[in-house]
């Protein structure tokens, strides 16, 4: 009898770690080598559900500060042969994990322009703008756990202010929305720093380049 309750007892203690390894195994992000390479043969015969690259999961949550270039804030002075200087945009960025590859974020930027022209007459431009966005990951597509390659849309309320001097005009304020579309790609240094480039409209910017860290 002290033999099988004995028996029992290590079974069921084998059957239980054999349960938490397997857990672990089906949540784990990535499956890696003992290198801390992810294997990529293994990697996409992993169901689409089950794998992860480790870039990006339901976890992780972003801070990103970036700069933008062009400053694309206003092209009107051109019409009428004025110099341009500015700073910005520079964008602040939040995003929250919704799904294992999918996130949404808010994005807060600020730029400034100024026209000069023959006439010593100049305009001073002031933007802000706010854009809501929804991210797709490809972190169970590529299997480069450093690597977080993204898709995002949304659109842009930009609120820009002008401010005249040297002519009659007053000063002015508009409202414009406008659709955004981006792609970027995050490069890990660390497991909560990285490097960030992102193409596409919206932040009174085309291409911007900053930094991000995971909280």
């Amino acid at each position: 009898m002290k033999t099988t309750i004995q028996f029992a007892i290590v079974l069921l203690f084998s059957l239980t770690v054999a349960a938490q390894q397997t857990k672990k195994t089906k949540n784990a992000p990535a499956q890696k080598e003992t290198t801390g390479k992810i294997n990529s043969s293994f990697f996409y015969k992993t169901p689409y559900n089950e794998r992860n690259s480790g870039s990006f999961d339901g976890s992780t949550h972003l801070i990103s500060i970036a700069y933008g270039i062009p400053n694309t804030l206003d092209y009107a002075g051109f019409l009428f042969g004025g110099n341009d200087s500015g700073i910005g945009p520079i964008a602040v960025r939040y995003e929250h994990p919704i799904r294992e590859e999918a996130g949404v974020g808010l994005s807060i930027a600020g730029a400034k322009k100024k026209w000069e022209f023959f006439d010593d007459s100049s305009t001073d431009v002031t933007g802000i703008s706010i854009t809501p966005l929804g991210f797709y990951h490809f972190n169970k597509l590529i299997p480069v756990a450093k690597l977080d390659v993204y898709a995002g849309v949304g659109a842009n309320v930009n609120y820009i202010m002008y401010s005249y001097e040297g002519d009659l005009a007053e000063d002015d304020s508009e409202v414009e929305v406008l659709p955004v579309g981006l792609v970027g790609v995050r490069y890990y240094f660390t497991n909560s720093f990285s490097a960030l480039a992102e193409v596409g409209g919206g932040s009174f910017s085309i291409l911007r380049l900053g930094v991000s860290f995971k909280i």
